[in-house]
C-alpha cells in the first residue's frame, strides 16, 4: 500500500510510477544504458530514471549521432580513405583538435574508473560536431570542387571512426551499427583498438578562438532576433568593438576564422575596431540597413531552401539533377531569382532554372511558396523526363 503525505491511501492513478520495461522498449537499450552510466547511480548514489531524460538523450545524442552518419553516407558517393595529409581547413583542424581532447578526457576518466566523467563529454562532442562543424561544412561536403569536398569527407570519416570506438562501451549497439555503416577495419567495433590521443592534433589556441567565434555568432543571432531579421537575410556588416587593444591586435590577422563568423552570421563583411570606455571586453553590432541587393540575396537564400525541401520531398538524391520551374508575379522576389545566374543554378542542384507564366498542375513535384509576402510556386521536372 502507498500512502500520501497525509497518511491516506494513494490511488493508483496518482502514483504515476514510470514503467522501466515500457521505457526500455520505447527508447532502446543504448539510451537507457547511457542515462544510467552518466548518472550518479554508478557512484553508488540514488537515481530516478526519467522518461524526459531518455527523450533528451535520444534526441540530442543518439539521433543526432545517427543523422550525422546518414548525412556522411549521403554525400560520400565515392571511396573515402582516411590518411595524410590531413585537411588544412580551419574547421577541420578545430574538430580534430576537439576529438584529440575528447579522446584524452575519456581515456583518463576510464583509467580512473570514473564512468560518469567518461560518458558525459561524448554528448557534448556530438553537439559540437553537428551544430557547428557540420553546419558550417555543409557547403564543402556538397561542393563541386572535388578536393574541397574530399577534405571535408575525410575529416568527417576520421572523426566518426574514432568517436565510434570511444563510445562503444557506453552505447554498444548503435556504435556497432555505425561502425559497420562507415566501413570499420575489424569485424566489430568491439574488437578494434582503443583510440589514442594525438598531441600533434591538439591546438588549444584554435579551440579557444573558435569558442569566441561561436559566442560572437550567438550574440549576433540574438540581435537579429530582437530586430526580427531572419538569419537567411543577408546584412552589410557585423562590427566587433574591443575594449582591450591586445584583443583587437589578436583578432585583426585572423581573417580565416573571421570568415567563419561572417558566413555564420550571413553578413558581407566583419569590421573590427577599438572602443574606449566600454564596460564589456567586446561588443557586436549589426548593420541592419536594408538595400535592394541585400534583400534580393535574402530572397534567393529562402528560395534555395524551398527548392531543397521540395527535392527532399520528391526523394531526389544529391547527385540527381532536375529542371527547376518557378512562378512569381512581377516583383523584387521574381527579379532576385532571375538574377541568380549560373552559379546560383548550380547551388540549387538544378539542370536549369526557368520562369513559367502558364502554370500546369500535372507537374511531377510542386509546392506553393511564400517569400516576403509574395505568393509563388516551385516545381521539379527530372532531367530524364524533361522535354
Amino acid at each position: 500500500m502507498t500512502l500520501a503525505a497525509d497518511g491516506k491511501k494513494m490511488s493508483k492513478s496518482k502514483r504515476n510510477y514510470p514503467d522501466p520495461w515500457a521505457m526500455f522498449e520505447t527508447y532502446g537499450a543504448d539510451a537507457l544504458r547511457y542515462c544510467l552510466l552518466s548518472s550518479p547511480l554508478v557512484e553508488a548514489e540514488n537515481v530516478v530514471v526519467s522518461e524526459r531524460e531518455l527523450q533528451t538523450v535520444t534526441r540530442t545524442f543518439l539521433n543526432l549521432y545517427w543523422n550525422i552518419v546518414v548525412f556522411y553516407k549521403t554525400y560520400a558517393t565515392e571511396e573515402v580513405k582516411v590518411g595524410k595529409p590531413r585537411s588544412a581547413h580551419v574547421l577541420d583542424r578545430w574538430i580534430l583538435s576537439r576529438l584529440a581532447a575528447l579522446t584524452e578526457e575519456v581515456t583518463t576518466a576510464m583509467d580512473a574508473y570514473s564512468i560518469v566523467k567518461a560518458t558525459r563529454p561524448l554528448r557534448d562532442f556530438i553537439d559540437e560536431l553537428s551544430t557547428w562543424w557540420l553546419r558550417r561544412s555543409r557547403d564543402r561536403l556538397k561542393s563541386e570542387n572535388a578536393y574541397e569536398r574530399m577534405d571535408a569527407l575525410k575529416t568527417l570519416l576520421e572523426v566518426l571512426q574514432e568517436f565510434t570506438k570511444l563510445c562503444a562501451p557506453f552505447i554498444p549497439f548503435l556504435a556497432e551499427k555505425v561502425y559497420q555503416e562507415i566501413g570499420g577495419a575489424k569485424t566489430s567495433v568491439h574488437l578494434d583498438a582503443w583510440p589514442k590521443s594525438s598531441s600533434r592534433l591538439r591546438d588549444e589556441g584554435l579551440e579557444k578562438d573558435m569558442q569566441w567565434i561561436r559566442e560572437a555568432a550567438s550574440v549576433a543571432h540574438e540581435h537579429r532576433a530582437k530586430n526580427s531579421i531572419p538569419v537567411r537575410q543577408a546584412l552589410a556588416s557585423l562590427k566587433v568593438s574591443f575594449a582591450d587593444p591586445e584583443l583587437l591586435s589578436h583578432w585583426e590577422p585572423k581573417r580565416t576564422l573571421l570568415d567563419v563568423l561572417r558566413e555564420e552570421t550571413n553578413v558581407e563583411a566583419i569590421l573590427l575596431e577599438g572602443k574606449t570606455g566600454s564596460l564589456q571586453p567586446w561588443e557586436v553590432a549589426l548593420d541592419t540597413e536594408m538595400t535592394p541587393d541585400l534583400r534580393k540575396k535574402g530572397y534567393r537564400r529562402e528560395f534555395s531552401r524551398q527548392v531543397m525541401q521540395l527535392r527532399k520531398q520528391a526523394g531526389l538524391q544529391p547527385k540527381d539533377k532536375a529542371h527547376v520551374l518557378f512562378y512569381f508575379p512581377e516583383s523584387e522576389v521574381r527579379e532576385a531569382v532571375m538574377e541568380g545566374g549560373p552559379d546560383y543554378t548550380k547551388d540549387i542542384r538544378a539542370q536549369s532554372l526557368n520562369l513559367v507564366t502558364e502554370w500546369k498542375q500535372e507537374k511531377e513535384a510542386q509546392v506553393d511558396i511564400d517569400i516576403a509576402g509574395e505568393k509563388g510556386k516551385i516545381a521539379l521536372k527530372p532531367v530524364e523526363n524533361a522535354g
